[in-house]
């Protein structure tokens, strides 16, 4: 058989040859058991023509003239994976056909057209064939095989018209909180609003919130037996202790203050000379009782209450009050009782409260210090109404206790501090839909928690420094409600946040210098907790941790910086945010440093059927320096069981574990991922599902993308460059793929897993590039491999034309090894 002339093109008719010339019938051979398509290839008298047909429908009869040369080609592939069409085929310079599985070609024995087996590289089926590119002499050219069909046929683009990846936006990092604008005489900094320090002040003195000394209480005492300089104008009646006989006069004044008001009526002063009144005083509307001064005047009951409003308008100004069980109490059913203090010195030794107002009062204090072991400072209820400011309380049990519905109390320029155990202490106890509202706050060496908010109680407190608690700091259950801004948490042995079926809200918040192996943020039951400008800082165990369905997570401008170890714990600890079943969570511009842990986790349930569904979106993350060791579970990011996540914009640095961690059934999509310096990049294990974008991981000491086990990845625009290659450890080697090292490797794939990826880059590693030991569903197109120990190492079940379309290798190294 003479070789076919193709420098003509020309199309094949459905009967072939002229009518004036013999013909012959042409019945096709019997294609192999393997064939999927093939081409008929004639050279007859009208010219050189083919035909392109599938083995299920092959074409019509057709008939050639004598003399004619016709070969049969079969593939084992559909023709359009062979870059060809059914029905007729243009023949020209570009030779279509690819290397054929089997060759016929036919000869007129005895008047008929018979076919017989051509060895597929003969020449005359060579003559039909496009020239073939051996992969290396193609990669070595720079060139690709630019469709899947060019893998067969081996047809070489050169350049390579491949996509390079796009690289990841960087991630936000976080606002810190703001602290410009302090209260007055306080200073601001990165720890928040702090007042100046405190100092011993006698029983008379007291240092205010932003004073930087001890300073009187009331005015100077006048000489003895005489009366203050500083009485308000009006109607005046005096009272000297022990005097007898008196008309209320500074000649013969009232011996107690009892006979006084029972002595005068309408709007009278009630003025007290220097001594102690032993009595159990009733106020009546109208009466203002001012003392000679604070340390030199006392009313003192024997027993009960030692100052009472029980109805009408009153005013206790200058004098120090000391109460057997309540200093200073008013009751009412009705509305029209408002008690004012000034400038007074209280002290209690009972059990009961000292200040107490009930029912539809208003109670007003003014540059008040409370002190004792009474159960409370200051306690309002029932409707009550309290304006407290420029107060310092030094007591055992709670400093402001308010309760019921419509009792709304605001404080502010307020010192609470601890002085002892004793009945239930507490700085800010809120309960029954009562409010507070507090500004200029310093709560100091609470025993209990220093602001708690329960039974759908609120608080509102701005400006507010809480510091050396042994209880937790702020804690929300029950339905409370408390909302922080411009407040600063340091030195708590209990936890900085407590929010249990409550819901605590911080704005412009530093926590810092934790005492205690606690969490500094606990939230479980259906807690609420939105944080915005947010610093934690030296929490010891964990710096987050969330649980139980209901619980959800709002947080802007975030950092948790310097999370420890417990000391003596079971279990390494030192977690930065932990997330459990059932939690929701939104989190932008988040940041984490020096977690000796985890960074960021999600433990979702793993339980069959799965448990509660963890779920949110984190954006703009930045982690950096998890660990130092690996068999701490350092992760950067980690979510496992039933969770599903989505990351947008993450930056995680010298992380000593995975960078990203995605098993257990658990479902990521992330975006804009950039990891530097870790020891593995990203890894979707056991049955994990993990969709990332725009992703670089750069200098990773083990590998930068693993899929293992029964997992899946989706993967686009994935650079990788400068892995570090380690023969120190052997927590190095195996790593990822079974029996495959992964130790400097850039995509490895184990056995069971799938992987699709597109758009992907590996330069500089003396390791693997990618070591694909999957079989089915795994794809990888637009990739580039420079200067890699050995570019792509393939499992032998794995189809090229998957895994090798516009992929290019340069550099040093060894580009392909198929196992």
């Amino acid at each position: 058989m003479r070789t076919m002339d193709l420098g003509r093109v020309v199309l094949i008719a459905a009967v072939l040859g002229p009518a004036c010339h013999p013909t012959h019938a042409v019945t096709l051979p019997t294609p192999p058991a393997d064939a999927q398509s093939g081409v008929i290839a004639f050279d007859d008298v009208g010219g050189a023509t083919a035909v392109g047909f599938s083995v299920e429908t092959p074409p019509p009869a057709a008939t050639v003239s004598a003399g004619a040369d016709v070969l049969v080609l079969y593939f084992d592939r559909p023709l359009e994976s062979l870059g060809l069409a059914r029905g007729p085929i243009e023949l020209g310079d570009a030779l279509p056909f690819p290397r054929a599985t089997v060759a016929h070609a036919a000869e007129v024995t005895r008047g008929a057209l018979v076919f017989e087996s051509v060895d597929v590289d003969a020449p005359e089926v060579l003559a039909l064939r496009r020239p073939e590119v051996p992969l290396e002499a193609c990669f070595e050219g720079g060139g690709c095989y630019a469709r899947p069909e060019d893998i067969a046929a081996r047809i070489c683009t050169a350049p390579c018209p491949g996509v390079a990846p796009m690289l990841p936006e960087p991630a936000a990092p976080p606002e810190p909180p703001s602290f410009d604008e302090c209260p007055s005489g306080w200073s601001g900094g990165a720890n928040g609003c702090v007042p100046p320090p405190r100092s011993p002040c006698a029983a008379h003195e007291a240092q205010w919130v932003g004073a930087t000394a001890c300073a009187r209480i009331g005015g100077v005492c006048p000489g003895v037996g005489a009366w203050s300089a500083e009485l308000p104008p009006g109607n005046v009646v005096y009272v000297r202790a022990g005097a007898v006989g008196g008309d209320g006069t500074t000649a013969t004044p009232y011996g107690t203050i009892v006979e006084a008001i029972a002595q005068s009526s309408g709007e009278r002063v009630v003025a007290l000379a220097p001594g102690t009144y032993a009595e159990n005083v009733v106020l009546e509307d109208g009466v203002t009782l001012f003392g000679a001064c604070v340390e030199s005047t006392f009313v003192e009951a024997p027993n009960g209450v030692a100052i009472s409003l029980p109805t009408g308008v009153a005013r206790v100004a200058n004098l120090t009050v000391r109460g057997a069980r309540l200093a200073l109490e008013t009751l009412a059913t009705q509305p029209g009782n408002r008690l004012t203090l000034e400038d007074l010195a209280v002290e209690q030794n009972g059990t009961g409260a000292i200040v107490r107002g009930v029912g539809p009062v208003e109670l007003i204090a003014r540059r008040v210090v409370v002190r004792g072991g009474g159960e409370a400072a200051f306690n309002l209820g029932g409707g009550a109404t309290g304006d407290l400011a420029q107060v310092v309380t030094q007591v055992r049990g709670r400093d402001l206790w308010a309760t019921g519905a419509d009792t709304h109390v605001v404080l502010s320029e307020a010192v609470l501090a601890e002085v002892g155990s004793g009945g239930d202490p507490t700085a800010i106890d809120v309960q029954q839909s009562a409010h507070v509202d507090a500004t200029a706050v310093a709560v100091l060496r609470q025993v209990g928690p220093a602001l708690r908010a329960r039974e759908l109680g609120t608080a509102t407190l701005e400006g507010v420094y809480i510091d050396q608690t042994n209880g937790d700091a702020v804690r929300a259950q029950g339905g409370g409600i408390i909302r922080l801004s411009r407040a600063s948490i340091a030195g708590t042995a209990g936890t900085a946040l407590d929010v249990e079926t409550g819901t605590v809200a911080c704005t412009d918040v530093a926590i810092a210098a934790a005492r205690a192996a606690a969490p500094a943020i606990d939230l479980v039951a259906a807690a609420q907790l939105t944080l915005r400008r947010v610093h934690l800082e030296g929490a010891i165990g964990t710096g987050l941790v969330a649980y139980n369905v209901g619980t959800r997570i709002v947080a802007e401008d975030f950092s948790v910086v310097d999370t420890r170890p417990r000391s003596g714990a079971p279990t390494p600890s030192g977690d930065a945010i932990t997330l459990y079943p059932g939690v929701r969570f939104d989190m932008r511009r988040v940041r984490i440093d020096d977690a000796v842990a985890a960074g960021f986790q999600v433990l979702g349930s793993r339980d069959v059927p799965p448990g509660p569904l963890a779920s949110g979106h984190i954006e703009d993350l930045t982690i950096r320096r998890t660990g130092p060791r690996i068999d701490y579970d350092a992760y950067g990011l980690y979510f496992t069981g039933n969770v599903e996540a989505e990351v947008e914009r993450a930056h995680l640095e010298d992380i000593a574990y995975f960078g990203v961690l995605v098993a257990g059934g658990a479902v990521v999509r992330a975006m804009h991922l950039t990891l530097e310096d870790v020891f593995m990049g990203v890894r979707s294990d056991s049955v994990g599902d993990v969709s990332v974008e725009r992703v670089s991981v750069v200098g990773s000491r083990a590998g930068a993308l693993c899929v293992k086990g029964d997992s899946h990845a989706f993967a686009r625009d994935v650079t990788i460059a400068d892995l570090v290659v380690r023969r120190d450890s052997d927590d190095f080697e195996a790593f990822c793929a079974i029996g495959v090292p992964a130790d400097g490797s850039g995509i490895v794939v184990n056995n069971i897993a799938t992987l699709d990826l597109a758009r992907y880059s590996v330069a500089r590693t003396e390791g693997i590039g990618m070591s694909l030991r999957g079989r089915e569903g795994v794809v990888a197109t637009d990739g580039a491999f420079v200067d890699v120990g050995l570019a792509a190492q393939l499992a032998p079940e794995l189809l090229l034309e998957d895994v090798l379309v516009r992929t290019t290798f340069g550099g040093a190294g060894v580009p392909l090894d198929v196992q």
